[in-house]
């Protein structure tokens, strides 16, 4: 990674969204919650959008 993606208020939002979907849908599963597999498709998908996010910060200042 970079400074420009670490400054980068939405890559940020995007990671800190993942981190709590991925604790909530390990504690969803401890308690035997069926909504943990919603939990963790959400983290995947956001952490998904975080990473094209951060790729494209990456490339577009190199340019």
């Amino acid at each position: 990674m970079n400074w420009p993606v670490l400054k980068d208020k939405k890559w940020w939002i995007s990671f800190l969204l993942t981190l709590l979907l991925s604790i909530t849908a390990i504690l969803l599963a401890a308690f035997e919650n069926e909504f943990w597999v919603l939990a963790l498709i959400l983290s995947l998908s956001v952490s998904a959008v975080g990473v094209k996010r951060a790729t494209t910060l990456t490339y577009k200042t190199r340019e």
